[in-house]
């Protein structure tokens, strides 16, 4: 039944994608034509290197001649090789092998066809010289360069259970943050690539814990100034690495399984398989659990504690596949579904500063939701060197079912109202989202790109819900229903161009053009024996907008400037209301310049103005849901929001493992988005998003991150921030205000060797926010620890749990999860038994400080439980 249901949805989803122009369908019915054309082409290719260092040059240009017009020119990769079509070969009387400061090199096209048919088509490699630049009273002020550092590990035997994260470690030259981000010799790398290609998605760095070290034959990181795409100079250079896989090792399997069971019912089901051939690459991921782990558990389970609910059976299966076909298509395809069960109760306190009003709410949620996430299909085709084609869809589909018990006891002016309010609510969201793109470059210059690109998307939210209500208040009784339907319907076609134009080999400027169309229809309808019909909604929202502007580029010896200037013109209709028509015309720029002081310093500086125009959440009330507190109304008279903002920050960096950074800012809003609020005394409070005036905000930081060993990091930040969060409440203008402060720290130290280690972090928050003539103070503080001995083979790990909350109430508690595992089977496997809770004494408050009001939320979270399991990494590689 479930199934069926579905059934129009995906109708829909076929008839828009088929909508699309009808260029798509054009397409892919044109490519099987094209692939039978790739099939029978054939390449003759070949490889370039630097004559003194035999490294292999990047970009290199090769260029073909018929008789003595210029007909074909490609470029070398990363590693050297290029190739062009044999029916060139055949035709040219003259082949160019050329680079950046190197010396022109002649191709022999004498040889026969025959010959290079016994090749495998492989012309030859060449060794091409640098030029000896002879220097007469020339200043050299900026040094191109693109460097590589080769590992080579071919001779080296790891053992099966050393994976290819282990050797990211300060041995090798590298080295992680708190946040995971890997850095070569203390510079963030931007990629890490497997055989010059991404490895189950774009640096996925969690896959590199289970492919074993042995399949590696060497890591290269490249390190270079020049933008591959304008080939323009950078004053930050970009770091990549890639992993080349030994030759036996160019098809393999691995993965990872977990499996347990404990009290209460707790339960673990999970397992990823990953395999790939050469370019191809398949996984399948499968989840099922209801111990709060996620739903993408790559390595072993770690419980752990939810500030919010933890109580849901979550259920998932995902699917990738990525494959390059005739080496010039290369395709993409994901699709995961997921399926969650989530029960659980919540109590809140609420104190409205504005008018004195104190409420609290137990609400008991019984919820389903269905949903199709992280689902699309890509295709790449690269027509030849110098031009591509791409196109791209995605899918999103979310359906939730939900049942409120709502409890509520909300005092005001001396007057007391309880209510309990039964709720069935049903909540759909579907997007279609599809993207082609064509890509130009152009041989007549390096760097010169023109890119055109159209997207469409389709976005339909859809709530409906069912509400009975009963008060009691100053013992009056009351009883009414409120039961409505919100529907939206938002489509939306860009069209963007841009030509980007290299001055020199230090600057480049890009010239863009946007056109948008955007179209909302809503629809609100509200049955009730007390709510007013006036209430309900129904129009149409049209907007255009024509943008264009420039983006130029300026790398100096120790400057880089970046800058763009653009004109949005926005021509907004609306039919079904009083509200016609309007049009908005605004300017946006930026500036920004990197000053690198010397190889230790640098000092950014970022300058923004920027245009917010309201999408269909702040238009429509379609994320609204009925309340006894509060209800949100559409106004699609909300214009845009204009921002102004400036940024420093300055960065030293004494070692490769010592970094500081200090940071600064403000911000300027006019026409800000803020609540307009109209309060009815013992009743509910209505409110909409308006143009509430003009605020400012502003904030101060400064962090320290030191990796001492590989096992000893420090890591602090510290923020302090101001900001105005103005509210118009009964037509009154209030500019409340709030100062936060942030403090956390966090290390990681190896007490004993191999015994003993400890991972604590400590966190301090800190806000005062001030209302018309009241105030409000948050406090919040956070220790959490991994504490992990080692005894013999069994390694024991204790996870303490301290805060301490101050808000409308006070929270303080002390809690602590433990676990207890045994690697097996030469370390591929580990029994493990872990315990969340063990004291049964976690509890944990939500604290928020909104413009007219604060409130702290606390939920309910599991008893203690105890949970045996059993983890398990395979692969075939040997």
């Amino acid at each position: 039944m479930r199934v069926m249901a579905l059934i129009p949805k995906f109708n829909g989803f076929l008839t828009q994608a088929i909508s699309m122009n009808k260029l798509f369908i054009l397409f892919f019915f044109i490519l099987p034509v094209f692939q039978r054309a790739f099939a029978q082409e054939i390449n003759i290719t070949g490889k370039i290197i630097n004559k003194d260092t035999h490294k292999p040059i990047t970009d290199g240009t090769i260029t073909i001649y018929s008789a003595p017009k210029k007909t074909y020119v490609t470029f070398s990769d990363s590693t050297g090789r290029f190739n062009f079509p044999l029916y060139l070969y055949k035709r040219a009387n003259n082949i160019k092998i050329g680079g950046l400061n190197y010396i022109d090199f002649l191709i022999d096209n004498s040889i026969s066809i025959d010959t290079l048919r016994k090749n495998s088509y492989f012309l030859g490699e060449y060794q091409i010289s640098a030029k000896n630049l002879v220097l007469h009273e020339v200043k050299i002020k900026k040094k191109r360069y693109n460097d590589t550092t080769r590992i080579d590990l071919s001779k080296r035997v790891f053992e099966r259970s050393v994976m290819v994260s282990d050797l990211f470690s300060s041995q090798m030259g590298f080295s992680k943050d708190a946040k995971g981000q890997l850095y070569f010799k203390g510079k963030a790398v931007s990629d890490v690539l497997v055989n010059n290609g991404s490895f189950f998605g774009k640096n996925n760095m969690d896959i590199y814990s289970l492919l074993p070290a042995l399949v590696i034959n060497n890591i290269e990181v490249t390190e270079s100034d020049i933008d591959s795409v304008t080939n323009t100079t950078m004053l930050r250079p970009t770091v990549k690495v890639n992993i080349s896989l030994k030759d036996k090792f160019n098809k393999g399997k691995f993965g990872n399984a977990n499996i347990g069971g404990g009290t209460l019912d707790r339960y673990l089901v999970n397992a990823n398989l990953y395999t790939y051939r050469d370019k191809e690459q398949f996984s399948i991921s499968a989840n099922s659990n209801n111990v709060n782990i996620g739903d993408n558990l790559i390595g072993q389970p770690i419980v752990k504690f939810s500030t919010n609910s933890n109580y849901a059976n979550a259920n998932s299966l995902k699917l990738f596949y990525r494959n390059i076909l005739f080496k010039k298509i290369e395709i993409e395809f994901t699709v995961k579904g997921n399926f969650e069960n989530k029960d659980f109760r919540s109590e809140s306190e609420r104190q409205d500063q504005t008018i004195d009003q104190f409420s609290k709410v137990v609400n008991t949620i019984r919820s389903k939701t269905f949903g199709i996430s992280e689902t699309g299909f890509s295709l790449n085709y690269k027509i030849d060197p110098l031009n591509t084609i791409a196109f791209s869809q995605k899918l999103e589909y979310n359906k939730l079912k939900e049942t409120d018990s709502l409890n509520y006891n909300i005092s005001f002016n001396g007057n007391n109202t309880v209510s309990q309010q039964f709720k069935n609510r049903n909540i759909t969201n579907y997007l279609l989202s599809s993207k082609m793109l064509y890509s130009k470059r152009f041989t007549s210059k390096k760097g010169r790109l023109l890119t055109i690109d159209i997207n469409k998307d389709n976005y339909n939210p859809e709530t409906s819900e069912i509400n009975d209500v009963v008060n009691l208040h100053n013992d009056a009784f009351s009883r009414y229903f409120v039961n409505g339907r919100r529907h939206a319907d938002e489509s939306d076609i860009t069209l963007n161009t841009n030509f980007t134009e290299p001055i020199g080999d230090a600057s480049n400027i890009v010239f863009f053009a946007v056109y948008k169309t955007d179209h909302i229809n809503y629809q609100s309808d509200i049955d009730s024996d007390t709510i007013k019909a006036e209430l309900n909604n129904l129009f149409k929202v049209s907007n255009q907008y024509y943008q264009s502007g420039i983006k130029v580029q300026k790398t100096f010896d120790k400057i880089s400037l970046n800058g763009a200037v653009s004109e949005i013109l926005n021509l907004r209709s609306v039919s079904g209301t009083a509200y016609d028509a309007a049009r908005y015309f605004h300017i946006n720029s930026s500036v920004k310049l990197d000053y690198k002081i010397n190889s230790k310093k640098n000092l950014l500086l970022d300058f923004i103005t920027e245009t917010h125009y309201p999408d269909i959440n702040q238009l429509t009330n379609i994320t609204n849901t009925f309340d006894l507190i509060s209800q949100m109304n559409s106004n699609v008279k909300l214009i845009p929001e204009q921002k102004t903002s400036i940024r420093l920050e300055y960065n030293i960096k004494k070692t490769d493992q010592e970094r500081l950074s200090f940071t600064g800012g403000a911000d300027y809003f006019r026409s800000k988005f803020g609540s307009n609020i109209t309060y009815t005394p013992n009743g509910i409070q209505n409110f909409f998003l308006d143009n509430i005036g003009n605020s400012k905000s502003g904030q101060l930081g400064f962090s320290i991150f030191k990796n001492i060993t590989d096992k000893f990091y420090l890591n602090y930040n510290s923020s302090i921030s101001y900001q105005e969060t103005p509210a118009i409440v009964d037509r009154a203008l209030f500019v409340n205000n709030g100062v936060n402060l942030n403090q956390s720290f966090s290390t990681s130290k190896e007490i004993v060797k191999s015994v003993l280690s400890i991972t604590p972090v400590v966190s301090f928050f800190f806000n005062k926010s001030y209302y018309n003539s009241t105030s409000s103070v948050i406090t919040n503080i956070i220790y959490s620890d991994n504490i992990a001995v080692n005894l013999y083979t069994i390694q024991i790990n204790l996870y303490p749990y301290a805060n301490y909350n101050h808000s409308i109430t006070n929270n303080l508690s002390f809690s602590m999860n433990a676990a207890i595992k045994k690697n097996i089977l030469k370390k591929y496997g580990t029994l493990w038994i872990q315990g969340y809770d063990i004291f049964n004494s976690f509890k944990f408050n939500n604290n928020y400080a909104g413009s007219t009001y604060t409130q702290s939320t606390s939920y309910s979270n599991l008893n203690r439980y105890i949970i045996i399991g059993f983890s398990l990494q395979f692969n075939n590689m040997k």
